[in-house]
């Protein structure tokens, strides 16, 4: 038992450690970090279908025309592998490019998480672009990016920021194949803030104090 809480603490240290955006693929793992006020959409409920811009609830997408395009669910649902739905129901078509730049989603509240579905298909032109890599970055000031699973597949997303973010916007670097990445997203998912995990100082405290509960029991066994 002693080891497990140990291995337990270290884990939970290791984690601790991580800066900035933490990434998890996993929804059930991401839910279980949330905290605070939370929101869901499942995009299924929102009428006729719509380009930018367009919004969720607290959630808006904006950009140049032509970066995403909000469908409803009886649309393309026969056609997964050319502008294809996530899992068969209303979802956005995100079509970034070189040319017309970002697409931001904003939310009228601070939020700390967000995690969305997303799955990559054949473009209008036949390119497949699964496998690809998609950058975003933050209004104060958080980057990365993240890579597209494979043609077809889908996968989900969780992004779990270091501070409170209202804008997060997602865009393909100019040496990026034919110059377009096409992927839907659905089922979005934020939280305004992040479950605590103890602090260094903390677990260090803890790992010693199971240390020495380890030390007595082996004396009371030698007794």
């Amino acid at each position: 038992m002693i080891k497990h809480l140990a291995a337990a603490a270290a884990a939970c240290l290791a984690c601790g450690q991580v800066a900035a955006t933490t990434f998890y693929s996993d929804r059930a793992s991401f839910d279980a970090r949330g905290a605070g006020s939370a929101y869901f959409n499942n995009l299924d409920e929102q009428g006729d279908t719509a380009p930018l811009p367009f919004g969720f609830g607290p959630l808006s997408f904006s950009g140049s025309f032509g970066n995403a395009f909000y469908w409803a669910s009886d649309w393309h649902e026969n056609a997964p592998g050319v502008n294809g739905n996530v899992d068969g129901t209303a979802w956005v078509q995100v079509r970034l490019n070189t040319f017309t730049g970002a697409l931001t989603l904003a939310s009228d509240e601070p939020l700390r998480m967000l995690g969305l579905d997303l799955r990559p298909y054949f473009d209008a032109s036949g390119n497949s672009d699964g496998g690809e890599t998609v950058l975003f970055s933050t209004d104060t000031g958080e980057s990365g990016s993240f890579q597209l699973p494979a043609t077809n597949s889908p996968a989900f997303l969780g992004l779990v920021f270091d501070a409170p973010v209202t804008a997060i916007s997602f865009s393909i670097g100019a040496d990026h194949g034919n110059g377009f990445t096409w992927f839907g997203i659905d089922n979005l998912q934020t939280y305004s803030a992040v479950s605590a995990v103890p602090e260094p100082a903390s677990l260090a405290l803890l790992l010693a104090g199971l240390g020495g509960v380890g030390v007595a029991a082996r004396r009371r066994r030698a007794g």
